[in-house]
């Protein structure tokens, strides 16, 4: 039989071993993160199919499900906002960009619930941007939750008009307290 006597060649094969596993890891890196590479829609129609099935999977998720269920979706939804929006926003219509605030909201009404909303309403990016764009759009948000209790299964039975009233103190600014009545209320008396 043959046998090894010589320690550099035994050397040898471990550092080539080592050097060969430590080639496949990298490969393998590779590989997992090119997979895991996000592609960017091509047109707004692609972009809001994608968002959808997005809001879709979080319309019937459950707030006590494991955040490692909520993990996907909620990369996938802050890539939405953060970069695919961007984008899209100049092409979208009223209606469009009014239904796509407007989903954002139950996303994270349903993701965190109420509690946390009022908690990070003035720190998290993500709920701020929301905010931002309820407020820019002026969207009413009791229609908005009366809707969003319709159609989301994991808002069914849900009282929306307690939902709306909490979300309006936390979604919207008060009303300016103003010395004079602005132009609108003088023509209305």
């Amino acid at each position: 039989m043959f046998e090894l006597k010589n320690n550099t060649n035994n050397s040898s094969i471990k550092t080539m071993n080592s050097l060969h596993f430590f080639y496949i890891i990298i490969l393998s890196t590779t590989l997992i993160g090119a997979s895991c590479t996000r592609s960017s829609p091509k047109n707004k129609k692609s972009f809001l199919t994608d968002y959808n099935k997005v809001i879709t999977a979080a319309s019937t998720l459950k707030r006590g499900h494991k955040d490692s269920d909520w993990e996907q979706l909620d990369r996938k939804f802050r890539i939405m906002l953060k970069e695919f929006e961007p984008t899209f926003r100049g092409q979208m219509s009223k209606k469009e960009t009014l239904l796509f605030w407007e989903n954002a909201l139950g996303y994270v009404y349903v993701r965190y619930g109420l509690e946390l909303l009022k908690r990070y309403a003035q720190t998290d990016e993500t709920i701020m941007r929301i905010k931002g764009e309820i407020l820019k759009h002026e969207i009413k948000l009791s229609p908005t939750i009366k809707r969003l209790c319709k159609e989301w299964p994991v808002l069914y039975g849900i009282d929306d008009s307690t939902i709306s009233s909490a979300l309006k103190k936390t979604f919207q600014l008060p009303k300016k307290k103003r010395l004079l009545p602005s132009p609108t209320e003088e023509s209305a008396n």
